[in-house]
């Protein structure tokens, strides 16, 4: 039997579709260097997940960078080039309204750190 509630809680195929396109379109971007900015370049720049609007008209990009002293640097310089970006998908994925595009730091790698060293003291002070 089908739950309604989940249904009605998953994002539409099409959107879902729409936000793996702009990952791969965003990650094939920043990894060909398509950016003359050494901030860009020097850093090892992850597109861990894309969040799309209902209407597409908005898109949320979560990115992991892997020196974690510049990455508000590193987010800070792709909100500044998100109108670049917003073209190279226009270029690259055929939809009425190309996206607003936002950067986001995704915290997720160190919550997971986080409660696996809560777990661990948890698991240390039991013993």
């Amino acid at each position: 039997m089908l739950d309604l509630e989940k249904l009605q809680k998953r994002p539409p195929v099409r959107q879902l579709r729409v936000a793996e396109l702009i990952k791969e379109v965003v990650a094939q971007a920043i990894s060909q260097k398509q950016f003359d900015d050494k901030l860009l370049v020097d850093n090892f720049i992850s597109i861990s997940k894309v969040k799309v609007s209902p209407d597409l008209q908005n898109a949320t990009i979560l990115v992991t960078i892997f020196q974690d002293k510049n990455a508000v640097e590193v987010v800070k310089k792709l909100n500044q080039l998100a109108h670049r970006f917003r073209v190279i998908i226009n270029q690259n994925i055929k939809l009425k309204f190309s996206p607003k595009v936002v950067f986001r730091y995704d915290d997720t790698l160190e919550e997971v750190s986080r409660i696996n060293k809560l777990i661990n003291s948890l698991n240390d002070a039991d013993k």
